[in-house]
């Protein structure tokens, strides 16, 4: 390798990352579809959902559909992270995505909380309450919230630390450190935070239609789409234990 410094990074920046992504695309196939298809449905409800919906009018309505869009901008930029190799950064990118989720709903749904989030300074609004108050809406939420943060976001040594290899602990200056299962896992929690994020827009932007559990309805028309969010969230948390109890087996 040459030793000049910016074709030593141009290597580390972007040839080793695009080949690190192509290698990804090829093992990756079936989950890259679920994912893109996932975060496709959600768009299309959003976009869906915020234009045909009076209530969006109102600032707090607003304000929650631009914590909602920064919540789907962090699950791309955590995909394209993890096909580039960076693992913990792509985590890190779902849990500040869960927690734009839980701050939407709270302030979408509680005025007292939308009041006090317009008065709040830069880092002065405590996120912490409304992930306690979102999983009162959305079961498991904390839960997720808190596995991202204690395994991408706290330094640790099974994620952060070196890497067995060849009898010995090592680590690949600039390269991609991998498990068995990291691809698998991290492309279902992308898939399982997008579910989460539709089950937001569910729960603010569409009522329950009375007899009918899984349709919801725009409030103040006559329009009606199924609910899925739920069994989404279901399945994915299914083929993740799926995923521990076999590497638990191992």
């Amino acid at each position: 390798m040459n030793d000049k410094p910016e074709e030593i990074a141009d290597y580390y920046l972007f040839d080793l990352r695009n080949k690190i992504s192509s290698e990804f695309d090829e093992k990756n196939h079936y989950f890259n579809s679920v994912v893109k298809t996932d975060i496709g449905i959600l768009y299309n409800q959003m976009v869906w959902s915020i234009f045909t919906n009076e209530k969006v009018n109102s600032s707090q309505m607003l304000e929650m559909i631009a914590l909602f869009n920064k919540a789907l901008d962090y699950i791309c930029s955590s995909y394209i992270l993890l096909r580039h190799g960076s693992y913990t950064e792509s985590l890190t990118l779902l849990r500040a995505s869960v927690e734009n989720i839980c701050v939407g709903i709270n302030i979408g749904l509680e005025n007292s909380v939308f009041n006090q989030y317009m008065r709040s300074d830069l880092g002065c609004f405590t996120a912490t309450k409304s992930v306690s108050y979102a999983n009162k809406h959305i079961k498991f939420i904390g839960v997720i919230w808190s596995a991202f943060s204690k395994i991408a976001v706290h330094p640790n040594k099974q994620v952060h630390g070196s890497k067995p290899k060849n009898g010995r602990d090592f680590v690949e200056i600039g390269g991609r450190e991998t498990s068995e299962y990291q691809d698998e896992v991290t492309l279902i929690s992308i898939s399982l935070v997008t579910s989460l994020l539709l089950r937001a827009i569910e729960i603010t932007l569409f009522e329950p239609i009375e007899g009918d559990v899984e349709s919801l309805r725009i409030p103040g028309t006559n329009k009606i789409r199924k609910a899925v969010a739920l069994d989404l969230i279901e399945d994915r948390l299914s083929a993740l234990e799926s995923i521990f109890d076999e590497e638990r087996q191992q």
